[in-house]
């Protein structure tokens, strides 16, 4: 894929050196670059007059238009090039055409610790907690089969499911693991670096456990995006699907969805754990 090496969320003045970066080889079978999906979904959805109508280096310019480089010079400089962005404060208090200060990026413009928004559409307008509905405390019949709390996180090693198959960041993590505190795994005769199964009213995935203090009795933490080999090392990659693979994603069900953001509940889960044998 082609891809302007900035980022959409983030403003420039973080990130001062610019770069236009075009494809070195073509996308493999059916594959897509991020933006392409993003774009693309947003035309489906109907929103596509807010993504350029798809046009992702219309994108790309608009981004670029405040640093007063533009895309063409940048595709004519493969090396990129250094920008110098004055940092911007109080960016609330500056005026628009009509002299008024713009305020906050709320229905309001000002800070709102009362989301109107949330209310209107029948959402709670302040923060509370509410009790995962995955729970030992939510459904304690389940837990009597499943009785840990089951989280996931990503490796600091690679970037989500990509670059397993680098030696030199694979030689950081080899294998995907699973951590437990030493007193849940002692309960369950679990020893450190050993193959575990855990296990979901939804599935199982076969990890190595790491036993560690730093995690509360009670959750086992797992990892996502495990699927590559890396052949230099000789290491595996591991099936998403089945529960000889070692994708959290399988434990998790879609019986319970956030009402608010419709995201699954990834952090707070049921599962249980054994050695794998």
């Amino acid at each position: 894929m082609a891809n302007l090496a900035t980022a959409f969320e983030h403003r420039p003045q973080g990130k001062t050196h610019l770069q236009y970066r075009p494809a070195v080889v073509a996308p493999l079978a059916e594959r897509r670059s991020d933006s392409w999906v993003i774009f693309e979904l947003a035309q489906r959805l109907g929103f596509g007059d807010r993504f350029w109508d798809g046009n992702i280096e219309a994108g790309y310019a608009y981004e670029l238009a405040p640093t007063g480089i533009t895309l063409g010079q940048l595709k004519k400089s493969p090396g990129g090039t250094t920008i110098s962005v004055a940092p911007q404060y109080r960016k609330y208090a500056e005026r628009d055409e009509r002299g008024a200060a713009r305020g906050f990026a709320t229905s309001s413009r000002k800070v709102e610790l009362y989301s109107h928004t949330f209310a209107a559409n029948g959402c709670p307008p302040l923060p509370d907690y509410e009790e995962p509905a995955m729970s030992p405390f939510s459904q304690p019949d389940l837990a009597a089969q499943y009785p840990l709390v089951l989280t996931n996180a990503k490796t600091t090693a690679f970037i989500h499911s990509q670059l397993r198959a680098l030696p030199s960041l694979r030689k950081a993590s080899p294998e995907p693991t699973a951590e437990l505190h030493p007193d849940t795994a002692a309960r369950y005769g679990i020893k450190n670096k050993e193959w575990i199964m855990v296990e979901s009213p939804k599935g199982g995935v076969r990890v190595r456990a790491r036993v560690t203090n730093r995690i509360l009795p009670g959750v086992v933490c797992c990892q996502h995006g495990w699927w590559q080999e890396c052949r230099e090392l000789n290491l595996p990659g591991y099936d998403p699907y089945t529960e000889q693979g070692a994708n959290p994603s399988v434990l998790i069900g879609s019986d319970f969805r956030d009402p608010i953001s419709g995201s699954l509940p990834h952090r707070s889960y049921l599962c249980r754990v054994r050695p794998a044998g």
